[in-house]
Order: C-alpha cells, then structure tokens, then sequence
C-alpha cells in the first residue's frame, strides 16, 4: 500500500488497524537476517489482535525495511527524515527487541540496546507525542507489556540525541523534526489538551529540558520558537489545514484495490 499524501495517511490510518514496528536492526547491511524479529513480529501481530478484537486480514504493518525506499539513496533519506510522521499516526506502536545476537558485530541486543538507539527514541517519541501514550507496547515473553507508566523508559525516549547513531551526522538532520515535535506539545498544552499523556511529555521535557534540546545542535531554536509560538503556528496555517484534514479521504483507486483485497 502507497499513501503519498499527508492527509490520505491520516484517513488510512482512520479506517485501518494499523501498527508501527520500532525494532533495531541486527545486521549492518539487512534488519533481520536470521528472521528472529519477523517471527517476534508475527506473534506480537497476532497477540494484538487477539487483544484488541481486529482482523488480522485487515491489520497493516509498517515496518522500515519494508516500508522505506531502499534503492534510492534520495528517497530514502527523505523517508527517513519522516520516521516521526509515520510513527505518531499508527494506532498501534509496537517495540520487538528480543535478546539476541547482531550477527554484524557479534554484541547482544535486546530492548537495553534498542532503547539507546537514536532513531528508536525518535520513533517513541513522535508516537507519544502526537498519538499519546496508549496503545504502545514492548512486545516481551510473549505478551504486549505496556509502557505507560514507566517513567524512566519515557525518560529515555525523549533523549533523542544522547541516543546511539550510526552517523553522528544524522542528529544534525533531525533537529528539525525534534523541534516540530516540542512545537506540537507546546501547541497543545496551549490549547488545553487535557491528555494525561501530554502532561507527562510536558512536563518531563521541561525538567530534562537542556538534555533533551542539546546547545550544540540547537543553540536559542527552542527559545526563538517558544518567543515565537503563535506566529509559527499561524492561524491562517491552522484554519487551512483544518480546512482540508477534517475529513480526509483515501484515494478512489486505492479503495477499490482494498475492497477487493479483504474482500477475499
């Protein structure tokens, strides 16, 4: 399934069962190359859906390998960029981090090392973020475990760039999307959210705040866009984009192609 549009993810993800798999690769060239998260991934689908009542016919699953660009070095570094916008809008965020082996380095990986790595907090984050702190689970001993309530696991999460990455580079990459996300609590402690979940964000954000926005990749960005809130979140900007989001709609085409598919 192909949703090239920001509003036809948000009707998708409506409609749809969806699940966002945040895993860290055990390869450096392939994810999975002894398939032990494929076969975490199928138990933690079906334990999903025996929990939540859904069809497994009609679950979807984003997973990075298989869901990003992967010839076009372009494409697939935009892709990346947007990780966040993928992972906040699934309704399900599921972590597959079994003890293992990473056959490139020979360590052992498990949901210590995943929860140290970059784009895996970046990923937590965004979901927390924008899809709260429901329905996100670390998929362990055969059960969905959910995080809410751990505080130090959301302690972490928001620590994007004390985060291990591959390419140090990439941080600087991402300070865009971490400052859209700190946008997007502010905009809704501003409007009064009353989710528990942005509280918790809130105010774990602001007491870890010169941690989690390091001087050397932000330098006064957070203090610029705190002084600056209403202007960056224009009102013409909200009431354009409520004006074409409210009732988002998938393309006719891909209707049909999904209504012929489950249909089946």
């Amino acid at each position: 399934i192909s949703l090239d549009m920001y509003e036809h993810v948000l009707a998708f993800a409506e409609k749809y069962p969806t699940v966002f798999i945040s895993h860290q690769w055990l390869d450096f060239a392939e994810p999975d190359p002894d398939n032990i998260h494929y076969r975490e991934t199928c138990a933690a689908a079906k334990a999903l859906c025996a929990k939540f009542n859904v069809n497994p016919a009609t679950l979807f699953l984003w997973i990075d390998f298989l869901s990003l660009p992967q010839r076009n070095p372009t494409l697939k570094e935009l892709s990346i960029s947007s990780l966040g916008v993928y992972s906040s809008f699934a309704r399900y965020f599921v972590i597959i981090a079994p003890p293992c082996v990473h056959k490139g380095s020979m360590l052992k990986v498990d949901k210590e090392t995943y929860q140290r790595r970059g784009w895996c907090r970046l990923e937590q984050w965004a979901r927390m973020t924008v899809g709260g702190l429901d329905n996100m689970f670390l998929y362990e001993d055969k059960q969905l475990n959910s995080l809410i309530g751990d505080d130090r696991w959301y302690t972490e999460s928001i620590h994007v760039f004390h985060g291990d990455f591959s390419d140090e580079i990439d941080k600087f990459k991402i300070v865009d999307a971490v400052i859209g996300l700190w946008a997007h609590v502010l905009d809704a402690r501003q409007k009064g959210s009353a989710k528990s979940s942005m509280t918790t964000i809130y105010d774990t954000i602001i007491k870890h705040k010169a941690s989690v926005f390091p001087w050397e990749y932000f330098g006064g960005l957070i203090e610029l866009l705190e002084g600056n809130l209403d202007v960056v979140l224009d009102k013409q900007v909200r009431s354009a984009a409520e004006t074409i989001l409210p009732n988002p709609t998938i393309p006719h085409e891909l209707q049909m192609f999904l209504n012929s598919v489950l249909d089946c």
